[in-house]
């Protein structure tokens, strides 16, 4: 069934047993494979070899406040580098993005000034995938 409007409450992103809280304003998650999954190699006279890539890696940025209770949570998977399971879910229209093999890449940048700033975190996912 067709989504006929979108609410961002109702998308949830889960890092192992962590429900991801305090998210910033705008884009709060964004996910993509680090490569094509399919490329084309085109010869000399034209002819197309279809080349399907190996690589099934990606990578998900999330944005959270820079007092989000969550931080310290993905600071003890950065500083430890372990590797957990991340899932965004959205239950609006039942798609999800994610992959059980993550680690924390980058923290983002540390910001203070007269307003709440926005922290984005990189996770590196080994087996990204999305589903519809």
């Amino acid at each position: 069934m067709p989504a006929d409007s979108y609410d961002p409450k109702k998308v949830n992103v889960f890092a192992k047993n962590h429900k991801v809280v305090g998210w910033a304003e705008g884009t709060m998650i964004s996910g993509s494979r680090s490569e094509d999954k399919q490329s084309m190699n085109v010869g000399s006279k034209g002819e197309v070899t279809f080349v399907e890539s190996g690589n099934q890696s990606g990578t998900i940025e999330i944005t959270l406040k820079h007092n989000s209770a969550s931080l310290p949570y993905f600071k003890r998977l950065y500083d430890t580098g372990e590797k957990f399971p991340i899932t965004a879910n959205d239950m609006r229209d039942g798609s999800r993005m994610g992959g059980t093999e993550a680690k924390v890449m980058s923290m983002g940048s540390y910001e203070r000034g007269n307003d709440v700033s926005d922290k984005t975190l990189t996770i590196g996912v080994a087996n990204f995938d999305e589903f519809y």
